[in-house]
């Protein structure tokens, strides 16, 4: 056990592997993220770097940031640490990686649907809105459109 805590517990390097197939499915949706925001933590940071070596050409590789706010927010903290990072890199398709419970939060405040994101799981949303900052305070006016888990690949 690290004595520094949890949010340094690395990915396990098995499960670094099987995110192959997990990741496969952003090619498959046809998925084009151009920013990254992630929690700091090294598991999510690990899985940034699972992500972008199983996806070497997506446009976010070269757009990531990581950010201390995003792990074990608030609802409240989440969406204003999104807000920020959208508005100041203005991505078209942001991927957003981080944790439970502030995760499944986002979601259900997000859609108005009941979900929870398992270890490994995404979820797809859509929303007609340009503006990040409208978006994100538009609660339950997303589309949930898929969820996709690695869990089964572990």
């Amino acid at each position: 056990v690290d004595p520094r805590g949890d949010k340094h517990r690395p990915l396990v390097i098995e499960k670094d592997k099987r995110l192959k197939p997990a990741t496969e499915d952003i090619r498959r949706l046809g998925w084009r993220p151009d920013w990254i925001f992630s929690s700091d933590s090294q598991r999510t940071k690990d899985t940034v770097l699972a992500i972008k070596s199983y996806n070497p050409d997506l446009p976010g590789n070269s757009h990531t940031v990581f950010s201390s706010t995003m792990y074990l927010p608030s609802l409240d903290a989440l969406l204003t640490e999104i807000a920020t990072l959208c508005e100041t890199h203005k991505p078209n398709l942001p991927l957003l990686i981080g944790h439970n419970p502030s995760f499944s939060e986002l979601v259900m405040y997000l859609t108005g649907e009941v979900v929870h994101l398992k270890k490994g799981a995404a979820a797809l949303l859509e929303i007609d809105e340009k503006n990040w900052t409208d978006a994100l305070y538009a609660k339950g006016s997303w589309t949930f459109c898929e969820l996709f888990s690695a869990k089964s690949n572990f």
